[in-house]
């Protein structure tokens, strides 16, 4: 299907919504603007400028993509091409460098266990496993643990893990605690109970999580899976996933505020290759997040992490990949008791 005609199927999509029998009494005070009314909100931005993107810590891919709260970012990428890694690394680049806090549903990498040795990996860049030589040592280990406590929380409800229930352990945690984002992944492994189009749903759902990320002023990712790519064969071109290879893409084009893509181009040809893509694919607010394009990284298998031109973004010139940690006795804010890990680097 082209992109025009998946645009003309969205207008009809639309036609067919129903409004409601009986409208709601309007709040006309309420739901009218003039400039006068925000004359003092406009002068402020005026004068200081408005809430821009905040750096990834890469610097090249701030030209393309940089985290802004309140937004919602779709990330795709088939299967084993790292848009989960890829996304835990930008996280952890957060929290290493400005403490953010995240929450993190994610059932592929269940059990808990799996998830945080995975970040305790990447962020002292040993393993945590006896089988690879490059194991860590038990102190750095523990280290590693209380950073990844202190700056992540694993969600696996016993409930069914619809997207309502996801919002709702989000809502739990956030009321008590200050957190900076979620990541839920992958949204085709959540439960979805409904009848019809996908897009439709699509439409029901996506503006709940928008608001959710918009009300707690959160960095809010959903990965998603896209359809596979066809019968490719070695040799072949290996175009990268769009949105519109999305179930419903033409939604989540319409719905998310960004829209990113990992691609791992030689996959078909070598798949011990680990030249790794970075594409932003849409990015709403151009002015202040980002301008669409591509970046290139390699993965460090070793390590667990992503390099840029040879180099990894949580290793500084000169400096041994381990972090050292120091306690300090501020508190996160809206979280009585509990100490603020924060790091601290040597140089």
């Amino acid at each position: 299907m082209s992109f025009g005609a998946e645009f003309l199927q969205e207008e009809e999509v639309l036609e067919q919504r129903q409004l409601p029998k009986e409208s709601p009494r309007l709040d006309f005070k309420k739901g009218i603007y003039r400039v006068s009314d925000v004359s003092k909100e406009m002068d402020h931005t005026f004068h200081n400028g408005k809430p821009r993107g905040i750096t990834t810590h890469i610097p090249d891919l701030d030209a393309h993509f940089t985290w802004k709260s309140g937004e919602l970012t779709c990330v795709t990428g088939y299967p084993q091409h790292g848009k989960t890694e890829f996304t835990l690394f930008l996280m952890l680049l957060k929290a290493v460098y400005e403490g953010w806090r995240w929450v993190i549903f994610s059932p592929e990498n269940y059990p808990a266990p799996e998830l945080f040795d995975t970040l305790i990996h990447t962020y002292i860049g040993m393993s945590v496993d006896p089988y690879y030589g490059n194991r860590m040592s038990h102190n750095q280990y523990q280290r590693g643990k209380e950073f990844i406590d202190a700056h992540f929380v694993y969600v696996y409800p016993q409930e069914a893990h619809t997207p309502e229930v996801i919002r709702e352990y989000v809502e739990y945690l956030t009321s008590g605690e200050t957190f900076s984002g979620t990541l839920k992944d992958p949204w085709n492994k959540m439960v979805h109970s409904y009848t019809g189009r996908d897009d439709l749903y699509l439409a029901s759902q996506l503006p709940l999580e928008q608001k959710v990320a918009r009300e707690k002023n959160l960095c809010s990712i959903i990965t998603a899976h896209p359809r596979a790519p066809g019968n490719l064969k070695n040799g072949d071109d290996f175009p990268h996933p769009t949105q519109y290879n999305l179930s419903g893409g033409a939604m989540w084009d319409n719905m998310c505020d960004n829209i990113l893509c990992l691609h791992r181009p030689d996959f078909l040809m070598d798949k011990t290759s680990t030249r790794t893509q970075f594409h932003s694919l849409k990015i709403k607010k151009q002015k202040l997040v980002g301008i669409p394009g591509m970046v290139e990284f390699m993965f460090e298998r070793r390590s667990n992490r992503y390099l840029y031109n040879g180099a990894s973004p949580l290793v500084r010139p000169g400096v041994q990949p381990e972090i050292e940690m120091t306690h300090h006795v501020s508190k996160i804010p809206g979280t009585p008791g509990r100490d603020f890990i924060e790091p601290k680097f040597p140089f």
